[in-house]
């Protein structure tokens, strides 16, 4: 069974939801009670540079939900969302000059942000899909997280397309909830939930758009830029390429400019191999689809480049010793 990864180094900038606290309080509660319920120090969201534990926003996100009756509290904490809660990342996009310019700065330079999540653009047959994959997609509250994430995507682009912007359709793993209305104004247009992946889609003649600019440029070099590990690097790259393209050793090595015999050595150095990775990554995210949402297990096995239901249930069942649907029903009885 694949090893979790070290939490501690899966973490946020609490810019992109430093209005929790302020949320929290104009529900007619204290975010004192909900940041103590989670185990979390109020303090941390005193400065937007500091940083968040996947593991603790998700917490925090589960126990503001719960005592405030709102199961949309990730979209009230990103619904006044601009560019610049990603801090420097945010604002650099914005220098575009156009909108796909922009979108590709923050799939190159969310990294320099945070290691907990994925931001990831492909286009196909005219329609562009920003996707954020959560580095660690089973931890509690991570449905919250997710749906925040995508929140601050549909924000992003009508920041950077304008007001006329709209989408084709916005996608969230987490399963609807009673009342989806708020999520219907949010988004507007085609929402699916229980999908298998958290994601706005949109027409790519939109990314030819110029983008407006700002009157205060930002220089690159103003970004403190800090290399991730080797194997965090490949652990983004099967993330973002699960369901999409080829997965394996070989194909990774190409992209990213190596051999395949150097990224094995790379990898050796830090005590990780490429089978370990991608299993990592398969099971973390087969476990949040399969807890958060309804989809059929069969599209699950194909979200995460499976090529049939069986060849799935094998990798799942050596992974967790229960068949993935076995897993469903025994999470859903002890959520």
């Amino acid at each position: 069974m694949p090893q979790a990864a070290v939490i501690h180094a899966a973490t946020f900038r609490v810019g992109s939801s430093f209005a929790l606290p302020e949320v929290i309080r104009s529900l007619g509660y204290s975010p004192d009670t909900v940041f103590a319920a989670a185990g979390v120090a109020p303090g941390l969201y005193r400065n937007p540079e500091n940083r968040i534990a996947v593991e603790d926003l998700g917490r925090l996100f589960a126990c503001a939900a719960e005592i405030t009756g709102r199961q949309d509290i990730g979209l009230l904490v990103t619904s006044s969302f601009k560019p610049g809660g990603l801090g420097l990342v945010g604002l650099l996009a914005a220098e575009g000059p156009d909108v796909n310019t922009a979108l590709r700065n923050v799939e190159r330079l969310l990294q320099f942000n945070t290691l907990a999540g994925y931001p990831r653009l492909s286009v196909t047959d005219g329609v562009a899909t920003m996707r954020f994959l959560l580095k660690h997609s089973d931890c509690v509250g991570a449905k919250f997280v997710l749906e925040g994430a995508t929140g601050i995507i549909f924000r992003l682009l009508q920041s950077l397309c304008g007001e006329d912007w709209t989408s084709e359709e916005v996608r969230l793993t987490r399963r609807e909830p009673a009342n989806s209305q708020p999520y219907r104004d949010f988004f507007g247009g085609s929402i699916r939930f229980s999908s298998t992946e958290d994601s706005v889609s949109f027409s790519s003649d939109w990314l030819t758009r110029n983008v407006p600019r700002e009157e205060k440029r930002v220089e690159a070099r103003q970004l403190q830029i800090v290399r991730a590990p080797f194997s965090e690097r490949i652990r983004r790259h099967v993330a973002g390429s699960l369901g999409l393209n080829a997965l394996d050793a070989q194909t990774v090595a190409d992209s990213l400019g190596v051999s395949r015999r150097q990224l094995f050595r790379h990898l050796s150095a830090e005590g990780a191999t490429f089978d370990q990775i991608a299993d990592e990554v398969k099971f973390s995210r087969a476990r949040h689809l399969l807890r958060s949402g309804d989809a059929p297990i069969a599209e699950i096995a194909f979200a995460l480049g499976y090529s049939d239901h069986s060849s799935f249930t094998r990798a799942f069942s050596r992974w967790s010793r229960m068949s993935p649907a076995e897993w469903r029903r025994r999470s859903r009885e002890n959520p």
